[in-house]
């Protein structure tokens, strides 16, 4: 089954209050990297995306928390997902990351966080 990037985006948009909070409430800094608040201060598609990009970039390197997510391929504008793939659970995870990195252990040096570009 494929899922639209885009699709995510909107789920993201519907649940906008909550990214709010987890994204643009703190600066993370971990060695050389730093997730940054907005200019504006505002959940926009643009930095869904952004955030989407970025959790997929760690499902890439974590092959475990791709197959929790039902995702059997990554690509440019869309997902391949299993029959377990669900949107909901894919949004409260990517939160769930953002809102405490260190659960995940991610290595911070890979994964580029900074949205100012």
């Amino acid at each position: 089954m494929i899922y639209a990037k885009i699709e995510l985006v909107e789920k993201m948009m519907d649940q906008r209050d909550e990214f709010e909070e987890v994204l643009l409430s703190k600066v993370v800094e971990k060695g050389a990297v730093v997730l940054v608040k907005p200019y504006d201060e505002e959940f926009t598609c643009s930095l869904a995306r952004h955030y989407l990009d970025i959790f997929l970039r760690f499902c890439l390197r974590n092959p475990h928390i791709k197959a929790i997510c039902g995702i059997t391929k990554i690509k440019e504008k869309s997902l391949s997902v299993n029959k377990h793939f669900r949107s909901s659970m894919f949004v409260d995870l990517m939160l769930i990351f953002f809102e405490d990195l260190s659960l995940f252990e991610v290595e911070f040096q890979s994964i580029k966080f900074d949205s100012r570009g």
